[in-house]
């Protein structure tokens, strides 16, 4: 199709087409290139951030262990455990100038009051409503705060809190609190970009530390969406994230936790620029891609230049021939104008062309008159027509003989004087047959025809689209099957004799079922009697109406009802009819009311589903559970009835839907049925594009699936 529109196409820009062609390699190679260090320099920036988070990450990770090896130590001291405050402060103070990553350290007794610290505080203050106070006295453990304002320093920062335990009695804690800014030196000795930058998190969301431009962000929280995606993924994560600027950043976040918390105390989160990253490739990818343009512009314009004098004017030449040898002029000579290469061979070929065409004109003269002769020999009627208006253009003997016209009347006949004239078979529908067969191919179908002196009659028509002379037109073949149509009507009339027979005994017996009712009768007799006839009646019963109910869904003599169909209701009304008469078995539903609905004939469905159940309740034993329900599958819904009761042999399972067809041992005998029900199932479900099965295993029960489709649009 492609190569088709392409030849299409004039010289000139088929000749631009070839040289843009040309040049595609070239571009795909510059492309590619370009691409592939946008990629390299994507991957390399990815590599970086995940590696600065991994930096930060283990400091903050090697500082948290430091501290608790510290909080370890000062536990264990006496001046701790005797609550000796001078000494401990003392101690607090020295160690808190030779660890520059602390801005404080403290000591609080179990009621939160802070009792020795090496920087001063008010010991008025309490930490009791602090996190890490109320972690470490819960679970005795290492645990972490959250970000403040540190009350003796006015920094920011985070604590950290080791429990005092004396008996395993929480007696209060070890307080540290870390100077975070001591996490710059990461970036500044990682030697990355100038735009990389990080930020430190704590479990609410607040920034607590940032590697650059501090003091603008530290204490606001972070995009309530951002801290989800970091809490809710991985302990890792690489992605892409938009900064509050709109700057679409490389990111890597890392969550550290400590033991016995649920929830980590500080999620780090580093980052690069993506719009850095790939500038010099994209700066690259465009001074490569114009320099190319520049050279393919001066190739387009060589091409026009040398592709107008050497082939376009010289194919000019040959147009011109062409249109005089349309006219009719087979004498025009065109090789004394053009010599030389392959068009200069194509004159030569033109001009042979001209002669030979004089040779077959003649023969095509003597072709029509063959076809006529074939075309009126079929003994079938055959008809032309317009594939837009209908009209009818050309008609053989056969036609004319069989609508009883002359010639030129059939050509003059409408469809409404060669149809019954009432729809489906009217002047519109046969104009929709014929055009649905250009648009889509050959159709066939039965139509109520009609002879010039009003007879009806059946016949089958077969259409076919066609080209004549450059215009579409549909070739119409009817034949006659009047005689056909008789001996199906005949059939018809024979199985509602047998139907009609097979009522007589019906009523028969229930007229004596009746009398029986009515009248006194020995209770061991009335019961027996009662019993057979009622059943027999029943069996009898059912299999006319599913005897007839087939013949029709056969004839498609069933007037359908189409419509969108809510599955929930259509299964709460089957098994309603069941909701009495099957007090030994319990039916349930498992479909959700937010299925879509199906495109189907409520009554038919409705009927199929009960034959299911029906079903499942003769060969299910008492107390069982049958289960009938429903599920989407693309764009069908499964419908299905399962039951625990007998099964179906695996070499009955494709006989099943057969018409007559019963499970042929004893314990399925026993139980009253037709062997028409499922295949008036099997027909029902035809009717509605729609596919039926069964899934079965002996003694464990069987399992009917109906497959049908979404209503169009859901």
């Amino acid at each position: 199709m492609a190569i088709t529109r392409f030849a299409n196409l004039s010289i000139r820009t088929q000749l631009i087409v070839l040289a843009v062609l040309l040049t595609l390699p070239a571009v795909g190679i510059i492309v590619y290139s370009g691409l592939k260090e946008r990629s390299d320099d994507y991957r390399h920036a990815v590599v970086e951030s995940q590696r600065l988070a991994d930096n930060l990450a283990a400091q903050q990770e090697i500082l948290t262990n430091e501290a608790k090896l510290l909080c370890n130590l000062l536990a264990e001291l006496p001046e701790v455990k005797n609550r000796d405050i001078d000494k401990l402060q003392a101690i607090l103070g020295n160690i808190h100038k030779q660890s520059p990553q602390y801005i404080n350290i403290l000591v609080a007794d179990a009621a939160g009051h802070i009792w020795a610290s090496a920087v001063p505080v008010n010991k008025s203050d309490l930490v009791t409503d602090r996190r890490y106070f109320k972690s470490a006295r819960q679970t005795k453990q290492f645990s972490a705060g959250e970000f403040v304002i540190s009350k003796s320093v006015k920094k920011p920062t985070l604590h950290m809190a080791y429990p005092l335990l004396e008996h395993d009695e929480f007696n209060g804690v070890v307080i540290v609190g870390f100077d975070l800014d001591v996490m710059r030196t990461i970036l500044d000795r990682a030697q990355l970009s100038q735009d990389a930058n990080y930020v430190l998190v704590d479990h609410n969301g607040i920034i607590v530390n940032r590697g650059k431009d501090a003091a603008a962000l530290i204490g606001k929280p972070i995009p309530p969406e951002a801290l989800k995606k970091m809490v809710e993924g991985p302990d890792k994560d690489t992605f892409e994230f938009v900064r509050r600027d709109g700057d679409n950043r490389i990111t890597t976040s890392r969550k550290l936790w400590l033991p016995g918390e649920r929830s980590p105390y500080l999620y780090v989160r580093a980052g690069i620029s993506k719009k850095e990253v790939l500038a010099k490739a994209n700066k690259a990818l465009l001074v490569n891609v114009s320099t190319l343009l520049l050279f393919v512009m001066l190739s387009f314009a060589g091409v026009f230049i040398i592709g107008k004098r050497s082939i376009v004017d010289r194919i000019a030449v040959l147009k011109r021939a062409s249109q005089r040898l349309a006219s009719g002029d087979l004498d025009f000579r065109v090789s004394d104008q053009i010599s030389g290469g392959e068009l200069g061979n194509l004159a030569g070929k033109f001009d042979a062309m001209a002669r030979q065409l004089a040779v077959r004109e003649q023969s095509l003269r003597e072709s029509e008159s063959n076809y006529r002769d074939i075309f009126n020999a079929t003994h079938d009627a055959l008809f032309v027509h317009d594939a837009e208006s209908g009209e009818i253009l050309e008609v053989n003997k056969s036609a004319v003989e069989t609508f009883g016209y002359a010639d030129a009347e059939t050509l003059k006949a409408s469809m409404l004087e060669l149809s019954s004239g009432e729809p489906p078979y009217s002047p519109a529908e046969a104009l929709q047959w014929i055009n649905k067969t250009a648009q889509e191919g050959p159709q066939r179908f039965e139509w109520l025809s009609k002879r010039k002196n009003g007879e009806l009659f059946w016949s089958e028509v077969t259409l076919t689209p066609m080209c004549i002379m450059g215009k579409k037109r549909v070739l119409a073949v009817g034949r006659d099957i009047s005689e056909r149509k008789e001996m199906e009507h005949l059939k018809e009339e024979m199985l509602s004799a047998v139907s009609h027979e097979m009522r007589t005994p019906l009523t028969a017996m229930l007229g004596f079922l009746q009398f029986i009712v009515e009248n006194p009768v020995e209770e061991a007799e009335m019961r027996e009697y009662l019993g057979i006839m009622h059943k027999e009646a029943e069996r009898l019963n059912e299999l006319i109406n599913n005897f007839l109910e087939m013949q029709r869904l056969k004839a498609k003599r069933s007037t359908y009802n189409f419509q969108a169909l809510a599955v929930r209701p259509l299964l709460e009304e089957a098994v309603a009819l069941y909701s009495i008469s099957s007090v030994n078995h319990r039916i349930i539903i498992n479909s959700s009311a937010e299925l879509p609905p199906v495109f189907g004939d409520e009554s038919l469905l409705h009927q199929a589903l009960v034959n299911l159940i029906s079903n499942a309740i003769k060969y299910s034993p008492a107390g069982s559970v049958i289960d009938l329900g429903a599920c989407r599958d693309e764009n069908r819904i499964t419908l299905w009835v399962k039951d625990e009761g007998l099964g179906i042999p695996p070499g009955s399972l494709d006989k099943v839907f057969d018409m007559f067809y019963r499970v042929n041992n004893k314990s399925s005998r026993q139980a009253p049925g037709t062997g028409l029900g499922l295949a008036l199932v099997k027909d029902i479900v035809s009717a509605h594009d729609g596919r039926v099965w069964v899934e079965s295993t002996l003694g464990q029960g069987s399992s009917f699936y109906i497959s049908l489709p979404v209503a169009k649009g859901l």
